[in-house]
């Protein structure tokens, strides 16, 4: 099947898909990221929010959802169209504060979604949060998620005041009820710090995992067979030859790796792969595992890496 004709163009890619187009349409913004995240610091300024924690029930009255509760359920989000009008949003309760409210905003960002209301369906999501580029408006959600949880003018306004440091991070996830995954992960995407946040999580690249009953192939990329590693979680950094590209490990006779797995927390020079070289780096570093969606628990490093 040919690809549509008409597209609209963002910083990494192309969008085809209806909802893309819709932010275009209805915004004027041609790059439909900024076209979601214009309509987020919209819904903003009409719940006139002018300090965190950002409200997001109230956000999500300003969309008409009636009601929003945290239940027992297997996914992590789900937006439910009401009949004759109205939303419903539920999320998951085993999921931490911090989770809940990024799934409660990605289900908001639905509503952002012009094409959305031509004819409204219930949405359920499994995971929020981690969704390729591919997934073109659960990608788009993601970003209105981000932009209503951790707004750039109220986080650029608390980092002042403070110090880079892994105290730090975890004080701006206090203040604005965030996890300190997507906390790392705003802070990078604006450059707010003098240092890349960098999460590393425990695994194996995907070309390297195998379904079971399959033999393993060695990886062409990895000098030794494939093993599990601390891997960048997310793609860190602002290019150039300062960036973590994702997947690229960290090697575990690092300082960095060798003390989060003994003491949990680590302050000092470590030798990381920034780029494509090997660099001295002093890194600030802690060990939060976190409970999966099917609860098993998962070894992750959130770090600040000042090259």
């Amino acid at each position: 099947m040919a690809r549509p004709s008409r597209f609209a163009q963002s910083r990494r890619r192309r969008y085809f898909g209806t909802g893309a187009l819709s932010l275009v349409d209805s915004t004027g913004v041609t790059d439909p990221e900024l076209a979601m995240e214009h309509l987020a610091q919209e819904l903003l300024r009409e719940g006139q929010v002018v300090s965190p924690p950002v409200p997001l029930e109230l956000l999500a009255s300003l969309r008409d959802v009636v009601e929003a509760t945290v239940v027992d359920m297997p996914s992590a989000g789900m937006l439910q169209a009401l009949h004759p009008h109205g939303f419903r949003i539920k999320v998951r309760a085993a999921d931490p504060p911090g989770r809940r409210r990024f799934s409660l905003a990605h289900e908001i960002g639905h509503l952002l979604v012009p094409s959305y209301h031509e004819s409204p369906t219930d949405k359920v999501d499994d995971l929020t949060g981690e969704f390729p580029l591919e997934n073109e408006e659960e990608h788009l959600c993601g970003i209105g998620a981000t932009s209503m949880l951790l707004p750039e003018a109220l986080l650029r306004a608390e980092c002042n005041g403070l110090r880079p440091s892994i105290e730090s991070l975890l004080a701006l996830t206090d203040v604005f009820q965030s996890s300190i995954e997507s906390t790392a992960l705003r802070l990078d995407q604006l450059s707010a710090w003098p240092c890349v946040p960098v999460v590393w999580e425990w695994g194996m690249k995907p070309s390297q995992q195998v379904p079971e009953g399959q033999g393993s192939l060695l990886d062409a990329s990895e000098a030794v067979p494939a093993q599990n590693e601390f891997r960048v979680k997310f793609h860190a950094g602002p290019g150039g030859d300062r960036f973590f590209p994702r997947h690229r490990h960290a090697p575990r006779d690092s300082a960095m790796v060798t003390v989060c797995r003994t003491r949990e927390e680590f302050k000092g020079r470590s030798t990381l792969l920034v780029g494509d070289r090997a660099v001295d780096c002093y890194v600030e570093a802690k060990l939060v595992p976190y409970r999966d969606s099917r609860g098993d628990r998962q070894l992750r490093i959130v770090s600040l890496v000042f090259i």
